[in-house]
């Protein structure tokens, strides 16, 4: 995903990092000039001094470029300073790369930079579908479940003259949850995403994978997604 805010804030830093390195190097250039430059004449003072010779000549010519490398080093240093200036970020601070980066966060560009979430809205719609289909089936059975139940209660009443005991539950009928190894019901989709998820987080940023489960509170679910899945809460030992 391109972050055109950060990516302009990446080339000016770098630019304006190769450029104080460009300006650190010549202002010491410049410093070693002097230095050198001005050890000569005092080498060479040293030696007039010791010989007791006259090396005004030398000595002159030796100033004359301590004079032009300190002439050149006043120039550069008005050229670009003695110091780096301050990095200007205006317009791309983190404020900036951050609003950028909320602005992108949506259905369309997420839809361009994944290109599987429309199969897997696909996916989805035909498993609702399906899900359907086999709810409406699933409330026929139940209406027939009940009608059994029901007549069942009514004849032993008759017959016996005394009414069965149905329980505090009532009726029997089939629920959501016998459907689990065939379906997601209730939590658990979100509980099967949730160690994909964590699977996926590990492998973009190389953590290596816990082959024992994922130390959390959140459930295992087993290999096959539709395999019964305990949802209560507990902490995986590993």
């Amino acid at each position: 995903m391109e972050i055109k805010t950060y990516k302009k804030l990446i080339e000016t830093v770098q630019a304006y990092e190769a450029k104080c390195k460009e300006n650190n190097l010549r202002r010491s250039e410049a410093v070693l000039e002097v230095t050198l430059a001005q050890k000569i004449v005092n080498e060479l003072i040293d030696k007039s001094i010791n010989n007791q010779k006259d090396l005004s000549g030398e000595i002159a010519q030796a100033q004359a470029k301590v004079t032009i490398a300190q002439e050149k080093q006043r120039r550069l240093l008005a050229q670009i300073g003695e110091a780096n200036a301050p990095l200007d970020l205006t317009g791309m601070t983190f404020d900036h790369v951050h609003r950028e980066v909320r602005q992108k966060i949506n259905w369309d560009t997420l839809a361009e930079e994944i290109p599987e979430l429309e199969e897997l809205k696909a996916i989805g719609q035909q498993y609702l579908g399906k899900l359907k289909e086999v709810f409406i089936k699933v409330e026929r059975l139940n209406k027939q479940l009940g009608e059994a139940q029901t007549d069942a209660l009514q004849l032993t009443e008759k017959y016996t003259g005394k009414p069965p005991y149905v329980g505090s539950t009532g009726f029997s009928y089939i629920s959501p949850s016998e459907l689990r190894p065939w379906a997601w019901v209730h939590n658990d989709y979100r509980n099967a995403a949730a160690p994909v998820m964590e699977a996926a987080r590990r492998e973009v940023q190389g953590i290596p994978a816990e082959l024992k489960g994922i130390r959390n509170d959140r459930v295992v679910v087993p290999d096959k997604p539709f395999e019964s899945i305990d949802l209560t809460p507990k902490r995986i030992q590993v």
